[in-house]
């Protein structure tokens, strides 16, 4: 069984080092996205932390907290891993190392099925509004403009959610995992995700769930444990 894990980072490159040490093996591909505004990324210290598997590293999307270039990126390593034939995909943060070593990952999953791995969090009227409202990019979020553009849509009674009456919203945190059949189905939905999503608000909290929950495999999911 071949796991693949989803890395984006912005800038921890010492806790990214601890996380690939820990996570080298030789059943494991690693799929690290570099946000685009680091200019001088520490590439050879990240290669020399993986001996037995295989790391890979890109650098496509400038990401800045809650833009949806956070799901862009995500979006971009799982269909690589999906391609390179992982058996579960693992989306992991950087601020901690894995809850299980090696051994009992590859246990675990084995174990465990066709399964997928999030847990839900509650949606709020707040969350619901990421959604509904046009949101200017994310380096903007926190500007004047941006407030007056979320105010006029109140007033206009703007709801992007229309668009997709047949969807119910869903939220989970950030990290994930999916096998490979419920990653797929995350990624034939691309579409949908960049249409929904695009303009919404920390939507890394929402793509995945959203997908998942309102497909025939919403029945297959549990808690995230890794």
């Amino acid at each position: 069984m071949v796991h693949g894990f989803l890395i984006p980072v912005r800038d921890d490159f010492e806790m990214l080092k601890k996380l690939l040490t820990a996570l080298d093996d030789e059943r494991h591909r690693i799929y690290v996205h570099i946000d685009a505004n680091v200019k001088h990324p520490p590439l050879k210290a990240l290669e020399d932390c993986v001996h037995q598997g295989v790391l890979n590293i890109f650098s496509s999307y400038h990401i800045y907290p809650g833009g949806a270039n956070n799901t862009m990126a995500t979006m971009k390593l799982l269909e690589k891993a999906v391609a390179d034939g992982c058996d579960f995909c693992h989306r992991v943060a950087t601020d901690r190392l894995p809850a299980m070593d090696n051994d009992a990952i590859r246990e675990y999953f084995r174990s465990c099925g066709d399964k997928a791995f999030f847990t839900l969090r509650e949606v709020t009227p707040e969350i619901v509004d990421r959604v509904r409202y046009y949101h200017l990019p994310a380096r903007m979020r926190d500007s004047l403009l941006s407030r007056a553009f979320i105010g006029a849509q109140r007033i206009l009674k703007v709801d992007r959610m229309k668009r997709f009456p047949e969807k119910k919203l869903y939220r989970a945190g950030t990290e994930f995992s999916l096998s490979w059949q419920s990653a797929r189905e995350v990624l034939n939905n691309g579409h949908f995700i960049l249409d929904c999503f695009r303009h919404a608000d920390h939507s890394d909290e929402l793509f995945v769930p959203t997908v998942l929950m309102n497909s025939s495999l919403a029945d297959r999911r549990t808690d995230f444990c890794l």
